[in-house]
Parts: structure tokens; C-alpha cells; sequence
């Protein structure tokens, strides 16, 4: 989050200029609780997972994740603007200077806050009230008249108004700003980049608030679902005890709850080396996983759970979803296991079209070939998991296949040191592949593969091909590798 003066342009903003007191707003590092963190300028804010050992004063905000601005105002009028970019979380507003900053208190005007909330994509103005605006806000202007008692919000990129609060002000009003990671257990121990969890030995001391889960270790995603499809991944290792899938947003977040469907938890757990479902049935698998692709559909009801490395299908719960969905995570201490983190990867969200591979990592050429030789060569350094080759034109791109020439591709695959062609036969190479040259003779009918290193043969698939054929490239987890990306040359 950040506060910033605004530079404007238009006739009609230079007369309401000459009316209207613009305030640089200055952060007062006195006021700001522990978990937050400020620029070196005093105008940007965000909220780390480790509490700071900061002075204790009067000033200090103890209980909540919230900061003032410096300067306060008891007359005239005032504006700043704040950029909020898509985070999913904060607060923005004025408050009186006498509010309680050790105790409990509610953002609201009956506490002597005057503001705008976000979360999760939902706006709500101070006392509950949700507000509605056309399109999500970036950047938003905060317009004080003190005389009139007015606090007004408007959307800084066309200053279309959001709302106004009306009362009546009696002692100086401050900026004011909150901002919090808010779902996750006091136990847990969040990335700053928001991507990773981890559970820790020593719960923390967080603000409290309604979203946060006190009883068990799980933290939520920011972005609910009411409808669609959506899919991520999540990288978890060896790590003894997880669960991960999606939560209801009116879970119960401070007392005794399962994680069933039940309770509104649809999940897939592990617990040290057994998978089972959130109604407790096992779940086989044919090898420990370490990375799960966890897939929504809502509108069919279905949650489904894949094993990344293949997307061999896990198991899939079937349920009628009457609110909105959150991606869930849960984790217990790891023990002695290398992997302490689970680590959440989002996929993009692209558009739809006839093109897109919507169910495996997989991405096509954009050049096509039906007669003639072509060759390229692809650089996969060490990277452990990846399929390269050719596809035909029609290939499934929405449903369940596999990487051989039955469903139209002809590849080299490596997994974990092992190389195999596209019919599941081991391929023996003399050392380990770094750069791989793909030939096709069309006419021929034959796609060989070639060590760049050397040009020593792997392997050649011969067939009949009767369609236009596109270069193919599929890749998963790159792990620990230095190489995380694969390259065309």
C-alpha cells in the first residue's frame, strides 16, 4: 500500500484544485503496530508475518495491523490518495486521535473510525454497509471537510465517487491505514511473497480479527470463487502432514471444526506417508506425491485433486456449493523433513479459447508443419521433468490423454534421471541430457531426437502422419534444479 500525492491534469481538477487543501500524508512510525513494516519515505506500508520489537509508547497501535498518518486536522478541508493496487486486504480512512490503540476495537465510527474495507475482493464502509463500485479499485482518494463532517472516497482514476460518511467531528482526526494477511493460525508462518507456509514451533502473537483461524494451523486463500473453474498447484515434498483443497467462507475459523465437507471443507490430507479424504476414506496412490494440482469446478460441483508430476487423477468430491470457495491450506510441524514449506504455485488466469491446454502443462508451437524437415533444438539443463516432441493439430485439449502417438503426440519424456519414449520404453543415454535436437521428416514419417551435445542418436519415432504437426513442450516442477525453465533454441 502506498500514499501518494496526486498530480492534476484536467480544467475541471484545476478549479476544484483551488478549493481543496491537497496533504501529503507522512506515516507516524510511533503509531504503527509490530507486524508492520514501512518504507524508508514513510509512505508505504505492508504486513510482514514476523513481529518487530518496536518502543512501546502511548501512540503505538498494540492490538491491530493498522498506522496513522503524522499530521492530523481539526478544520479546513483535506485530501491524499492511497495506492492499493489488488491487494486483498486493508483499511483506508480517518481516525480520532483519542481511539483506543491497546484494546478492542472495531474499524468503525462508533470507535471514532471513519473508513473503506477491502477484503477479498469486497468493499464495506465502516459500519457494514457493503459498497459497490464498477470496477475493482487501484487507487483510491480520501477527501476530508472537517467543517461539514464529511469523510468521502472516490476512485482516483476517473473520481467517481465511492461514499461519504456524515457525523459530527469534535477532536483531531488522523489518516489512517490497515493492512493484514489476515486467515492465517498464529502457528503458521507466512512468505512474504505470500506463496509459502510453513508451521512453526512458537505461535505468534497476530492481530486478532474475524477472518483469522485461532484453533488449528490453516491459513486461506485471499481470492474466493462463486462460479467458473479454477486451478493451482501446490509443492509439498516430504512433508509428514497437510491438507490442502477449499473451504467455505463461513467455515467456522475460531472453534472445533473437521476437515469434511461436513463442516465445509473439502480436502485431501496426508498424514506421514497415508492419503485420505475429508471424510476420512483412504485415498491409494501409486507414488508419494510431492506436488497436487487442485482443480474447482463449481458449477458441475466438483472439487479434484491430480498428481502434478502426470496428472494421474487422485479423487474428486461431488457437492452443491451455495457460497463462495476459498483455496485452503493446512500444515503441522514437519519433523526432520527436508521440505518445512509448502509452497502454493496459482496458475494464470488466461483467456478461454479452443487453443488452450486446460489440463495439462503442456504448450504447443505456434508454426505448424504437414510436409518437409524441420529440426530445433530445446535446452533443458538439469531440469527433472519434461516432454518434448511433436502433436497433431487435433489433439484433446480440454480432457484426460496421454503423451503417445495414440493420442497424437510423439515425444522424448525425462523424469527424476530417466528417459522414455512417447510409447513408455526406457531410453538409454550415455550421460545426462542438456540439449536436445528434434528432427521431423514429415514425408517420411519419422521424429528422431539427437544429444546437441554430440549429435548421438536417442531415439526415432516412425508412424504416418496425416495432419499438421506443431513442436511440443510439457514441463513440471523444476524442484531444487538451477534450471527451472526449459528453451527453445
Amino acid at each position: 500500500m502506498r500514499i501518494s500525492f496526486p498530480t492534476l491534469l484536467s480544467k475541471v481538477w484545476e478549479q476544484i484544485k483551488e478549493k481543496l487543501h491537497f496533504s501529503p500524508v507522512i506515516l507516524d512510525p510511533n503509531t504503527a503496530n509490530g507486524f508492520l513494516y514501512l518504507s524508508d519515505d514513510l509512505t508505504s506500508v505492508r504486513c510482514g508475518d514476523t513481529k518487530q520489537k518496536l518502543p512501546e509508547n502511548p501512540e503505538r497501535n498494540t492490538k491491530y495491523s493498522d498506522v496513522f498518518g503524522s499530521e492530523g486536522f481539526s478544520s479546513g478541508t483535506h485530501s491524499w490518495e492511497v495506492e492499493v493496487g489488488d491487494h486483498p486486504r486493508w483499511r483506508v480512512g480517518l481516525v480520532k486521535e483519542s481511539v483506543n490503540r491497546k484494546g478492542k476495537r472495531s474499524a468503525s465510527p462508533e470507535y471514532g473510525i471513519w473508513c473503506l474495507w477491502h477484503g477479498d475482493g469486497k468493499y464495506t464502509n465502516s459500519v457494514g454497509k457493503t459498497v459497490t463500485v464498477k470496477k475493482s479499485l487501484q487507487r483510491i482518494r480520501v477527501q476530508l471537510d472537517y467543517d461539514m463532517g464529511e469523510v468521502s472516497f472516490y476512485n482516483s482514476e476517473d473520481m467517481t465517487p465511492i461514499y461519504t460518511h456524515r457525523d459530527t467531528f469534535t477532536e483531531k482526526l488522523f489518516p489512517f491505514f490497515g493492512v493484514d494477511t489476515n486467515t492465517a493460525s498464529p502457528g503458521l508462518y507466512l512468505s512474504d511473497d505470500l506463496t509459502s507456509v510453513r508451521c512453526g514451533d512458537i505461535e505468534q502473537k497476530l492481530p486478532e480479527n474475524p477472518e483469522r483461524n485461532s484453533t488449528y494451523p490453516s491459513v486461506f486463500g485471499s481470492e474466493g470463487f462463486s462460479s467458473g473453474r479454477h486451478s493451482w498447484e501446490v509443492e509439498v515434498g516430504d512433508h509428514p502432514r497437510w491438507n490442502v483443497g477449499l473451504v467455505k467462507e463461513s467455515v467456522n475459523r475460531k472453534g472445533k471444526r473437521s476437515a469434511s465437507p461436513e463442516d465445509g471443507v473439502w480436502c485431501l490430507l496426508h498424514r506421514d506417508g497415508k492419503y485420505a479424504d475429508g471424510a476420512g476414506e483412504t485415498v491409494t496412490v501409486k507414488k508419494s506425491l510431492q506436488r497436487i494440482r487442485v482443480q474447482l469446478d463449481y458449477d458441475m460441483g466438483e472439487v479434484s485433486f491430480y498428481n502434478s508430476e502426470d496428472m494421474t487423477h487422485i479423487y474428486t468430491h461431488r457437492d452443491t456449493f451455495t457460497e463462495k470457495l476459498f483455496p485452503y491450506f493446512c500444515v503441522y510441524p514437519a519433523g526432520n523433513a527436508k521440505t518445512s514449506n509448502i509452497k502454493i504455485y496459482i496458475e494464470q488466469k488466461l483467456p478461454e479459447n479452443p487453443e488452450r491446454n486446460t489440463k495439462y502443462s503442456t504448450v504447443f508451437g505456434s508454426e505448424g508443419f504437414s510436409s518437409g524437415t524441420h529440426s530445433w533444438e530445446v535446452e533443458v539443463g538439469d531440469h527433472p521433468c519434461w516432454g518434448v516432441g511433436l502433436v497433431k493439430e487435433s489433439v484433446n485439449r480440454k480432457g484426460k490423454r496421454s503423451a503417445s502417438p495414440e493420442y497424437g503426440i510423439w515425444s522424448l519424456w525425462h523424469r527424476d534421471g530417466k528417459y522414455t519414449d512417447c510409447a513408455g520404453e526406457t531410453v538409454t543415454v550415455k550421460k545426462s541430457l542438456q540439449r536436445i535436437r528434434v528432427q521431423l521428416d514429415y514425408d517420411m514419417g519419422e521424429v528422431s531426437f539427437h544429444n546437441s551435445e554430440d549429435m548421438t542418436h536417442i531415439c526415432t519415432h516412425r508412424d504416418t502422419f496425416t495432419e499438421k504437426l506443431f513442436p511440443y513442450f510439457s514441463v513440471g516442477p523444476a524442484k531444487d534444479a538451477k534450471t527451472s525453465d526449459i528453451k527453445i533454441c
